[in-house]
């Protein structure tokens, strides 16, 4: 930019009439690319501490401690990790570094959360599960993978005592699927698939967010964690929370083997019921959208127009300008006929 000085100077000195206007709004012009080119850098490196983790896009129904797994490299911008290997050894350590210590951790695979910015950090991760941060596993810092292997998590409650009825699913190959944990006496645990249905499933399918469901039986997705809550469930489809549902008075007469599961409809519906409060309110700091609820992508897309369209206001304002200085000074002629 410092060959341009010289030349904006002298044309700064000029005496012809309107150049001084002229010159400023050069000035302007210039003032707003630099402005939408440094703003946009900014966008794109907005990670400070080395090796920080954060979770990006997570689903419907989704809250900050699930999404995709991405690394802060040289504190100049985030990258994803590449999902070979990847293991819920490896997602509890993630879920640890953003200080979620419980048990339940879900590793996520195939670019469930989507494929982001730049490129690969780490690649064939293979975590003991005791470490405090991803980067202190073993790994490789360089990848043979593409677009669609990006390594996703996710996290689980990290409250001591929960909220009777919540639910959230573990086990799945995407945060749509998964074995049923459910709320119950401020304990977590299991269903068991007596009588288990699309119904039952449904409901709760819609309270993570999703349409309906579709029943998985004789633990589907692997076995859950924590005592079997409930047997022979009787829903409707229309609860708000398996709790509302009819059940069986008597103790469950279930083994692990058999822990109710479901799979959720991709598809989200606005009359879908409120998103369950698992793992939705704890770590607020960690969240990976910004205050306004918008991604990451979002914000810098709307950025890059805001700018795009204040230098398209600038050079029209110039061009305004520089028509009516030729007019004035009679370098144009122009007359209006009636």
């Amino acid at each position: 930019m410092a060959h341009l000085l010289p030349p904006l100077a002298a044309l700064g000195r000029c005496h012809e009439p309107g150049s001084g206007l002229l010159f400023g709004f050069i000035l302007l012009l210039l003032l707003a690319v630099f402005t939408s080119c440094t703003f946009g850098a900014e966008l794109n490196s907005t990670c400070r501490e080395e090796f920080a983790v954060r979770l990006q896009d997570g689903g419907p129904g989704a809250s900050h401690l699930e999404g995709r797994v991405e690394l802060c490299v040289d504190g100049s911008g985030w990258g994803p990790v590449c999902d070979d290997m990847w293991s819920d050894e490896d997602a509890t350590v993630v879920c640890r570094q953003l200080g979620i210590s419980v048990p339940g951790a879900v590793a996520v695979k195939n670019g469930q959360f989507g494929s982001g910015e730049g490129d690969y950090v780490l690649d064939d991760v293979r975590c003991a599960g005791t470490e405090e941060r991803l980067i202190e596993c073993d790994a490789k810092m360089t990848h043979n993978c593409i677009t669609g292997e990006e390594a996703g998590v996710i996290c689980p409650e990290n409250k001591t005592v929960c909220t009777n009825g919540d639910v959230y699913l573990t086990g799945g190959s995407s945060p749509s699927e998964g074995t049923v944990q459910l709320c119950y006496n401020n304990q977590w645990g299991t269903v068991c698939d007596d009588h288990w249905d699309n119904s039952d499933a449904t409901v709760v399918c819609r309270q993570l967010g999703y349409s309906s469901g579709i029943s998985r039986s004789f633990a589907y997705f692997g076995e859950g964690t924590g005592d079997i809550l409930l047997d022979d469930l009787d829903c409707t489809g229309s609860e708000a929370t398996l709790l509302e549902c009819a059940a069986s008075d008597t103790p469950p007469n279930c083994a692990h083997y058999e822990d109710a599961g479901v799979s959720c409809l991709i598809e989200s519906t606005a009359t879908a019921t409120e998103p369950s409060s698992t793992p939705s309110e704890v770590a607020t700091e960690h969240h990976s959208t910004s205050s306004n609820g918008l991604s990451s992508g979002a914000v810098a897309a709307i950025a890059v127009l805001g700018s795009l369209l204040l230098i398209a206001a600038v050079l029209a304002t110039i061009a305004i300008v520089v028509v009516a200085i030729l007019i004035k000074e009679g370098k144009i002629n122009y007359s209006r006929n009636f």
